[in-house]
């Protein structure tokens, strides 16, 4: 969804005004992808293809197997359970997710598991980043990658918003849009503290 011209609100602008300061504009408002696969699904099912058909020929042979073969089954539903599950809960969580960006913050809406709204200025951490590969645009600071990361990355109250699964054009637009959004911004607090902008 493209932003709407300077001088008109965003149709979706009236629906978004409980969550919005006063004066704040809503410059684009979308949904991550639904798709069952999306782009960084594709680029991990591709790099883990080799181990699991590696895996599976393994299992296939007769003589490296040991034990009752009825074990093997069952692990194999198992896996299969897990990972459709996993892709199930991460779609519906998809599905009720909606992203905001206004000229002061990056929005993130969740319907499901339960109702949230986590928003961050774009004046807060270091500039927006865009990580095409994957169509995701980072606000705030991550931590670094390492031992614990993974608790810390998916805690609520963290210091950055992820929009992930954005189609590539639609990402770097938003990148774009934010970027400009925090430049305006550090150039108006410049003016009013009496500093040149750079």
């Amino acid at each position: 969804m493209t932003s709407p011209p300077d001088d008109q609100p965003h149709p979706e602008q009236e629906a978004w005004a409980p969550w919005l300061e006063p004066g704040e504009r809503l410059l684009w408002v979308n949904e991550p992808d639904k798709r069952w696969m999306t782009r960084g699904d594709w680029m991990i099912l591709a790099l883990a293809s080799p181990v699991l058909l590696m895996m599976a020929v393994l299992l296939a042979i007769p003589g490296l197997r040991s034990g009752d073969d009825a074990v093997w089954i069952v692990a194999g539903v198992v896996a299969a359970g897990g990972l459709a599950g996993w892709k199930l809960w991460e779609r519906s969580v998809r599905r009720g997710t909606r992203y905001a960006l206004t000229d002061r913050r990056a929005l993130a809406a969740t319907r499901w598991p339960d109702q949230r709204i986590r928003s961050i200025p774009l004046t807060e951490g270091s500039a927006p980043a865009l990580d095409a590969g994957f169509g995701m645009v980072t606000f705030g600071d991550p931590p670094p990658r390492g031992r614990g990361s993974e608790l810390r990355r998916w805690t609520w109250r963290k210091p950055w918003l992820i929009f992930d699964d954005l189609a590539l054009p639609e990402a770097r637009s938003v990148h774009a849009l934010a970027t400009a959004a925090r430049k305006g911004l550090e150039a108006s607090s410049a003016t009013r503290n009496g500093s040149v902008p750079t």
